[in-house]
């Protein structure tokens, strides 16, 4: 009979529970993140981010919905704004009030883009479901970058290539005749430069 090696076992069992115990630790020190009892009850803007330039064909207004609100729509403008003190929802041509189903608000349908950069100011109005007050998040910023937008346009004006005036003597006329040739088409005419039509 051969002896067991029974240091080896003692290391091994050692070793294996000092990895444990090592392991133990470090999922202990790993930080949780503090998880609310209740969960959010406000919905607010999500994306895109305050002051974010987005192009009009692609731009979506996403909001994090809240669980304790009804009636959640977004409301647009062409100015900064403050809905905080609102009663009721602003009424007038210059604001755009969308309702918000879930699913993120297509920009482009809405027709708010310039032919140059346009900025606008949106926030998030609920109904609290428990007051039936009316709510509101934060105003974002974005800037809506029209469809086919020359970002790196040439200048309109026109750059001159030579200066002076022109000179005061008479032109000779070029003679009509001898000098110059027949242009034939391949249509099977012929135009003959200084000719008149007759006709």
């Amino acid at each position: 009979m051969s002896p067991v090696p029974r240091p080896r076992v003692a290391r091994a069992i050692l070793l294996a529970v000092l990895l444990a115990a090592t392991a133990a630790e470090t999922q202990a020190r790993v930080p949780r993140r503090e998880v609310a009892s209740s969960p959010d009850l406000t919905p607010r803007p999500a994306f895109p981010l305050a002051g974010e330039r987005v192009p009009e064909g692609t731009a979506r207004l996403q909001v994090a919905t809240g669980a304790g609100a009804k009636d959640v729509r977004v409301v647009l403008a062409r100015w900064p704004f403050t809905p905080s003190g609102w009663t009721a929802l602003p009424t007038g041509s210059g604001w755009t009030i969308v309702p918000y189903s879930g699913e993120p608000v297509a920009l482009a349908p809405l027709g708010l883009a310039d032919r140059t950069d346009t900025e606008l100011w949106w926030a998030v109005v609920w109904t609290d479901s428990t007051t039936g007050r009316l709510r509101a998040s934060e105003t974002r910023e974005l800037t809506l970058v029209p469809r086919f937008a020359n970002r790196e346009g040439v200048s309109g004006a026109i750059v001159p290539s030579a200066r002076g005036e022109l000179p005061t003597r008479a032109v000779t006329p070029v003679a009509l005749g001898a000098g110059r040739r027949a242009i034939q088409l391949s249509a099977g005419y012929s135009l003959a430069p200084g000719a008149r039509r007759v006709g």
